[in-house]
């Protein structure tokens, strides 16, 4: 059970950084990198951030999300290209937003965090697909992610 802590400036509950699993936190990093994609490149930091500040986090664990979005979104024209090679016949823009979200962050992880073992972030991108993507979307990330993984899992873009 989480224990939550009150923010003294509203009185409302937070959660403090040690309390959120890596997996909550690959979530959250997820649903920001989707919410992200509805805006405009100069927006999308501003509505990330925003969107995390809502979630009921304490300051130290958003400013923690808001940093590994940023890292994330920093990645974003390597893995899409690699997204792009890896769906031979799917153009990124088919792929629905939610799985597309999923795909960005595990390929970025496997590409660029070697802190971050290929088999979790592929384990882990599946999940987030299973829960937030279409029926098939689970099978389609992981073998996207495998073909990533494949590729570059052993070796830094």
């Amino acid at each position: 059970m989480q224990k939550e802590m009150k923010d003294e400036r509203e009185g409302t509950p937070v959660l403090p950084v040690k309390t959120l699993s890596q997996r909550a936190r690959r979530e959250y990093v997820m649903k920001a990198l989707f919410l992200a994609d509805f805006y405009e490149g100069n927006e999308q930091d501003g509505q990330a951030a925003l969107f995390l500040s809502m979630e009921g986090l304490s300051d130290e664990l958003s400013e923690a999300l808001l940093a590994r979005y940023r890292w994330a979104a920093s990645h974003r024209g390597n893995v899409d290209s690699i997204l792009a090679e890896a769906s031979q016949g799917w153009d990124l823009h088919r792929i629905g937003r939610a799985e597309l979200a999923i795909l960005r962050l595990a390929a970025a992880e496997i590409c660029h965090d070697p802190e971050i073992p290929a088999a979790v972030a592929v384990n882990e991108a599946v999940e987030l697909a299973k829960r937030y993507g279409g029926e098939q979307a689970g099978s389609f990330v992981n073998g996207i992610l495998g073909k990533v993984v494949r590729q570059y899992g052993s070796e830094s873009v």
